[in-house]
């Protein structure tokens, strides 16, 4: 995963990314506990998108 880059964007965005590092567990147990879940993927497209 990478970091957030939010700082270099002048445009209003969502961003998805990790904001620590060092976490350790199965991918699938880290994935949800950082909100990279299907449905949060979704549902931050669809705030960005105004839907």
């Amino acid at each position: 995963m990478a970091a957030t880059l939010q700082n270099r964007f002048l445009a209003p965005a969502i961003f998805l990314g990790m904001r620590s590092f060092g976490a350790s567990a199965p991918l699938k147990d880290l994935l949800k506990r950082f909100g990279f879940t299907a449905d949060q993927v979704v549902a931050a497209a669809r705030k960005q998108l105004g839907a």
